[in-house]
Parts: C-alpha cells; sequence; structure tokens
C-alpha cells in the first residue's frame, strides 16, 4: 500500500531510547550483576485521539493502528528503516491547522506477547526525547517490608552452681547455664546442665 508524507500542518518531535537488563554476573573478575542490551522489544506508541482533522487539506487521519518500533542488538529504539530513534506526530500541533490538540501517546513496551511496560507521554513539536528520561518510574514495585525495633531476645544467664540467681528483667527468653537448678526460671526459659 501507498504511503504519502502528511500536510505541512503536522509538526513531529523525536523520540529515542536503549533498554537494558539487568542479568547474573559473567565469567569477569567480580561477582555483580551486569547490564546487557535488552534487544527484540517491540515499543508501541498509540495516539490518544484516533482521529486527526487537518482543516487546511481538508483531510481526516485516522489513527487506527499503534507505531511500533524494535530494539537492535544494542537495545536502541529503532524505526523501521532501521534508524534510532522514531519521528512521532507531535501532540502541540497548532491550533487552527489541526483537531484536537493536547493528545498524548499511550507506550507499550512488550517482549514475546508480555507487556513489560506501559506509560503516557507528550510529544512537543521539535523536540528530541529520550524515554529513559521521559517515562515514569514507581517508586517501589514490591511488597512493603516494615521493620519495627529490636524486641527483647534471649538472655544468657550463667550462673553456675548458684541456684538463686535473680532472672535478668525484662529478658524474653533466659538461657540459663550452671550446675545448679535456676530456681527463678521461667517455664519457657532454657537450662543447660553444665
Amino acid at each position: 500500500m501507498a504511503t504519502t508524507p502528511l500536510p505541512a500542518g503536522f509538526d513531529y518531535g523525536l523520540i529515542t531510547g536503549q533498554y537494558m537488563q539487568i542479568v547474573g554476573d559473567s565469567t569477569d573478575l567480580d561477582r555483580n550483576s551486569e547490564g546487557m542490551p535488552h534487544s527484540g522489544l517491540n515499543v508501541a506508541f498509540a495516539l490518544s485521539s484516533k482521529k486527526l482533522l487537518d482543516r487546511d487539506d481538508k483531510v481526516t487521519f485516522l489513527q487506527n493502528n499503534p507505531i511500533v518500533c524494535t530494539t537492535d542488538v544494542e537495545g536502541f529504539l529503532i524505526d523501521k528503516q532501521g534508524a534510532r530513534g522514531v519521528y512521532l506526530v507531535a501532540t502541540d500541533l497548532s491550533v487552527g491547522t489541526t483537531n484536537p490538540t493536547g493528545a498524548t501517546y499511550s507506550v507499550t513496551i512488550t517482549q514475546a506477547s508480555r507487556v513489560l511496560d506501559m506509560f503516557d507521554i507528550t510529544v512537543p513539536a521539535g523536540s528530541e526525547q529520550d524515554l529513559a528520561t521521559i517515562a515514569p518510574v514507581p517508586s517501589s514495585n514490591g511488597a512493603s517490608i516494615v521493620i519495627g525495633p529490636t524486641g527483647p531476645g534471649m538472655v544468657v544467664v550463667s550462673h553456675g552452681t548458684d541456684a538463686n540467681v535473680v532472672r535478668p528483667v525484662g529478658a524474653a527468653v533466659a538461657y540459663w547455664i550452671g550446675t545448679a537448678t535456676p530456681i527463678n526460671a521461667l517455664a519457657y526459659d532454657l537450662w543447660y546442665d553444665a
């Protein structure tokens, strides 16, 4: 199917990006995790407005399918021509030329039909934006871990042959070490007959 350039009223912005993945340590000298280019990703840009009207040329453009790019062997975003980055129709098109104005793109990153990330962006006319700087980053993706104050732990009491040693105050559990049975031990305390 033949394509044709969009009319003069349409402006563009360039979107670039590089994706890496964290992998386990290789055979290098350290034992740290490492980065590796994330090739073979599909990055789809879907315009929020499904229809753009160019009033000057009296043409309606329907956005039925997202613009899909991939990542190359170095993890860089590439367009259908294999060039780094992709030019998208600007979302701040001039009022009076096109309708609507102020649209956004929904960005969906997938690999093997699995969605890895989704977010929305704007593409100002004439801009060059890197997805690494405009994609939102969650503050946390995992479960919250609440760490409270340290509770009373086990206290070791070396009482030797004195069965009348006072049990330590506030001890959750006392571990008595001695030859005499401690008379101040509680039922859940431990005793080792040394």
